[in-house]
């Protein structure tokens, strides 16, 4: 009898530490699942925000204050802005030859924007410049672009203490005169985007859940890593 609850006390023991061992070895899988997983979103996240940034030139139009009026001349000096771009670009370049045609045309387009500011009894300075600059997610028609870093033509009137107006200047999706026509070779997202970075750029509500989801994937880790 005393061997038998010998036996029974060792077998206890080995089941004991049996599970100890299985519950470490469940916990270690299950924090380096987790890890990977997370390593692998974010790589993800990154890679997809990066490609669409590379890709695009954003327009950022600074007012000199938030009063209606200043606002309202924000707007004028957009369209004044949009119009003289349409002026000088074919619609054949690539976003670095854009970037070089726009820096070339800094003088011109502050003129342009000045001469608008006094056609409306307003004198302000103002400045042209390329930047890299945080984004904030932006909705455009159909197209959402993804928070984050990104090269921007940015025009600051006045002081640029106001709040922002955002588009994008290459591919051109900032239109004056819808009438106007365009160049039929004009780049578009779909054509400068990869497959996937232009699918989830038109993510709409009606779009799938993986797509939706992926698209949000993009957004929290840029409002992680800002």
């Amino acid at each position: 009898m005393q061997r038998i609850k010998s036996a029974i006390s060792t077998i206890a023991i080995h089941i004991r530490k049996d599970r100890k061992i299985i519950a470490a070895s469940l916990a270690a899988g299950f924090v380096l699942t987790s890890a990977f997983l997370l390593l692998s979103s974010y790589i993800y996240a990154r890679d997809i925000q990066r490609g669409i940034a590379d890709s695009v030139l954003r327009l950022h139009v600074v007012a000199n204050s938030n009063t209606p009026e200043d606002q309202a001349l924000k707007l004028h000096v957009r369209d004044a802005v949009l119009d003289l771009m349409r002026d000088f670009l074919t619609g054949e370049e690539d976003k670095q030859t854009v970037i070089n045609l726009v820096e070339a045309n800094f003088p011109a387009i502050i003129t342009r924007a000045e001469n608008v500011l006094a056609e409306h009894n307003a004198v302000f300075m103002v400045e042209a410049q390329i930047t890299r600059e945080r984004f904030p997610t932006r909705h455009y028609d159909g197209i959402s672009l993804p928070s984050g870093y990104y090269t921007a033509l940015r025009i600051n009137i006045g002081t640029a203490t106001g709040t922002n107006w955002w588009c994008i200047a290459f591919p051109p999706l900032c239109f004056v005169d819808a009438t106007r026509p365009q160049n039929t070779r004009t780049p578009t997202l779909q054509n400068v985007l990869t497959a996937e970075q232009y699918r989830l750029v038109t993510t709409t509500p009606a779009s799938g859940v993986n797509l939706r989801a992926r698209f949000r994937i993009v957004e929290l880790w840029q409002n992680i890593m800002r």
